[in-house]
């Protein structure tokens, strides 16, 4: 009983996760009782013979046809396969028949499709959907955890990513669903057996449980089916172990008086390239049949580096992380008029066209996925920040008071025993290392080099085997949005220890206190002198500022246009002139910007609440910095 009391809020928050994503997959997963279902069906009557039974249906979202012309077909080959007793090995019904196990992204041997293969189609989708929505935020949480970040630090990041622009429009691929979610628990596999070695240092260690452990999620990673992600996983999880065993071997290095660390490092490479093997090989059943199958593919060598990066995102893609629906959404078949205050059904474009469907981006809507709200964005920037600060005051103090890490250790263990944690995130150090902030910032920003078509991309087209055959640089959304749902469940973790210091009114007078009591009877060190103030806090509340005011200024555009509406309409009608896009998407400047409009405002209410949000929790430790020295942003990074 008392190991659940200290599981507690790790449990609620794990449980929060699961009702989120069964609230927001409610309406389809009971289609009996709300008639709703994730099968696009609707989309079959734009084919004959379907089309002459309803000749005048609009499809919700014509977008989403492979989901009912492929995806369910294969599913329910695979049952009609399993019940005559047979492997479904070869599809008979495509061309004078395929491969069809072979292929991979029907993902037969994977877990969770039994779903598919027990209940209809129509419910199974829902239920899959949901749950693997939720298995993307547990995992998630794991991970923020596992990076010693408080609670809701941890639950916010899991949200970012289980609710991510890149997961959601890509929840009617069920190879996608099956296989992104596991990624953050292989990092928190990887992150828990390092951290392991470097608690006891040079002693040997054998971390046999976490491997298997680590091994079966990425053979469910192989099962989902899907090649590609297959590999991007591979690669970020290579990644982060280069860069983690790096960290440790110098970490022990300097803790140890014994011989260099480098042949117990090696060994702990040996153990998480085991994992890697193990999990490769547990999936092995779906692997080799689809690597028989890749040369024989159409894909090799069909496409050349300039054809790829012109499937790139554009330039102008850019504004959709602040603004999804800019380019239009292809379940829009209405507008709101602003002035007119009523909904007008869209019926013919600016150049005299049939058309009921809002879109005029470059990029279809499911590869241009990748909103991920305005607070992640500046969550990310203030952990960015506190990053900086860590290591410029790190290196600060050991050039000027010599305080060696062995003193910084001791000071983080002093905290953590001042620390009621969840056992999730224990270990005998307990400062947060500014390593995973400067990883993932970097990942994300290689990540948007690579997806934008930039040259950059030329190393991956032909330095990695098979990867000529990729022809969506776009999929560099996968680990973009890891890495920002991570930067901003660390950022929230840095405001959430501000507005915690300010809260218990830590001025002058308590650092004065502590520094004549000692730092023994802390639990957070006051490390920083009055000359070194920090000036993450300052930047923090610039930047927060400045979105507040974005977001301010989107909304007084909107309500200008509303009584001073003529040149925001010229304003529009320029850009439709402008772009044969946007003359086949609106009917004019009214259109256009009424539209827009809409955009602005959800902008704006987002950021001004975000910024207002984020400004009352460090105005307290604005406060306790002006009244007293300050404390080192490494204490921020601590986790309750």
């Amino acid at each position: 009983m008392s190991r659940l009391h200290r599981f507690r809020a790790d449990l609620l928050a794990l449980l929060a996760i699961l009702l989120l994503a069964l609230l927001w997959f409610a309406p389809v997963l009971l289609p009996g009782l709300t008639r709703a279902t994730l099968l696009p069906y609707d989309n079959l009557y734009t084919f004959e013979p379907w089309q002459s039974l309803q000749p005048g249906l609009i499809p919700h979202n014509n977008l989403l046809s492979d989901l009912v012309l492929q995806n369910a077909v294969w599913k329910q080959h695979i049952r009609e396969t399993l019940a005559a007793g047979e492997i479904p090995l070869w599809n008979p019904k495509s061309f004078t028949g395929i491969p069809f196990l072979a292929g991979g992204q029907a993902s037969t041997f994977y877990p969770l499709n039994i779903l598919f293969y027990v209940l209809p189609l129509e419910v199974a989708y829902g239920w899959f959907t949901a749950l693997q929505v939720a298995i993307a935020g547990a995992c998630m949480y794991v991970f923020g955890r596992v990076l010693r970040l408080r609670v809701l630090a941890a639950l916010f990041g899991a949200v970012v990513y289980m609710f991510s622009g890149f997961l959601v429009v890509s929840v009617v691929f069920t190879m996608f669903v099956a296989a992104v979610p596991w990624l953050p628990l292989v990092l928190a596999v990887i992150e828990y057996i390092v951290r392991k070695q470097e608690e006891k240092g040079n002693r040997s260690f054998q971390p046999i449980p976490y491997v298997a452990a680590g091994a079966a999620v990425i053979g469910l990673v192989v099962l989902a089916g899907h090649p590609e992600l297959i590999y991007y996983t591979l690669i970020v999880a290579g990644a982060y172990t280069f860069v983690r065993l790096i960290a440790a071997y110098f970490r022990i290095r300097r803790q140890s008086q014994q011989p260099s660390p480098f042949v117990r490092i090696l060994k702990l490479a040996g153990w998480l390239l085991t994992m890697a093997v193990a999990g490769v090989a547990l999936g092995a059943v779906q692997l080799i049949p689809l690597v028989e199958l890749l040369p024989l593919n159409f894909r090799e060598g069909s496409a050349s580096l300039e054809q790829v990066l012109g499937w790139a995102w554009p330039s102008r893609h850019v504004l959709t992380f602040a603004l999804p629906n800019i380019f239009g959404n292809p379940s829009h078949h209405q507008w709101f008029d602003i002035w007119a205050r009523t909904w007008t059904p869209a019926t013919v474009n600016a150049l005299g066209e049939t058309n009921h469907t809002i879109f005029w981006g470059i990029k279809n809507y499911v590869e241009g996925g990748n909103y991920l709200g305005i607070a992640t964005w500046l969550l990310a920037g203030v952990a960015l920040i506190a990053a900086v600060q860590v290591l410029w005051k790190r290196r600060s103090e050991i050039g000027d008071s010599r305080l060696g890490d062995r003193e910084i250790e001791r000071l983080g263990d002093a905290q953590a025993a001042a620390n009621l944690q969840s056992p999730i995130s224990q270990s005998p150090n307990r400062s947060i290392s500014s390593l995973p902030t400067f990883f993932f910032a970097s990942l994300a920003m290689l990540s948007l080099l690579f997806a934008f078509g930039t040259p950059l991309y030329a190393l991956l087209y032909y330095g990695l085997p098979g990867w000529s055959q990729l022809h969506s640089p776009f999929r560099w959304v996968f680990p973009f949005t890891l890495s920002m749902a991570a930067l901003g469940a660390i950022g929230l973790n840095v405001v959430l220890a501000w507005m915690e210091r300010g809260a218990r009114g830590e001025g002058r007078g308590e650092d004065k206190k502590r520094g004549r009591q000692g730092e023994g009877d802390s639990p957070i060190p006051n490390l920083q002198s009055p000359s070194s103030h920090s000036p993450t806090l300052p930047i923090a509340q610039s930047l927060t500022a400045l979105l507040a005011f974005a977001g301010l200024a989107a909304l007084l555009a909107v309500l200008a246009s509303l009584f001073a509406p003529d040149p925001f309409v010229a304003f529009g009608e320029r850009i439709v002139d402008g772009s044969d896009l946007a003359q086949m998407a609106f009917d004019g400047g009214r259109m256009f910007w009424s539209y827009q409009a809409a955009n602005l405002a959800h902008f704006g209410v987002m950021s001004l609440l975000v910024g207002m949000l984020v400004w009352w929790g460090t105005r307290g430790e604005g406060k306790r910095g002006r009244g007293g020295e300050g404390e080192s942003t490494i204490s921020n990074l601590q986790s309750p």
